[in-house]
């Protein structure tokens, strides 16, 4: 019958092997044992340091380091412009669908029409703006989504009154060369 030595450790009480010398459930360093000390002392007959030997030294908190992201975690800046250009292409198509309805002969009275367009044109962007937030890995179908109906918001939505066709176009340019986060250790 074979009788095993245990040495248990003093931070995490789990139960080691004889002959280890770290803890393997916490790593923490463990004291000799008696075996590895007869082992030594026969060894290495060395100069003895006077007075009380210092505590082994603090465990390790970690044994890895956690990765870290380097850059944004979504393109933020092309998130905005592109909310806010959204929001105006919205409201341009609301205003030429306005005045299409009340002046029938703005474009031989299919202005309403034009301005249905601009709504949706502008409702298509804010959902790539919005994606670009929830899915930024998909950054470049969302940068091209709204590159392409920022464009199109001048064929319906007066271009956003402009303004949200500029900030559609470069919050799709930006999407578009927007770098995912790297991992940094």
């Amino acid at each position: 019958m074979v009788i095993k030595m245990v040495k248990y450790c003093p931070r995490c009480g789990a139960a080691n092997e004889d002959n280890a010398m770290y803890c393997k459930q916490c790593g923490n360093p463990l004291p000799p044992s008696p075996s590895q000390d007869q082992q030594a002392s026969t060894q290495q007959p060395g100069p003895q340091q006077p007075g009380p030997q210092p505590p082994y030294p603090p465990p390790q908190q970690q044994f890895y380091q956690q990765p870290q992201f380097v850059g944004e975690q979504y393109p933020g800046t092309a998130y905005i412009l592109s909310l806010i250009g959204g929001i105006f292409v919205l409201l341009g198509g609301i205003i030429v669908m306005v005045v299409g309805a009340i002046f029938t002969v703005y474009l031989l009275g299919i202005g309403g029409l034009y301005g249905v367009l601009g709504i949706i044109w502008g409702i298509i962007i804010l959902i790539g703006a919005s994606r670009l937030k929830s899915r930024p890995m998909e950054h470049n179908t969302w940068g091209i989504i709204i590159l392409v109906f920022s464009i199109l918001s001048w064929f319906g939505g007066m271009g956003g009154l402009f303004i949200g066709f500029l900030l559609g176009l470069i919050g799709g340019i930006l999407a578009l060369t927007w770098h995912p986060p790297m991992y940094h250790m």
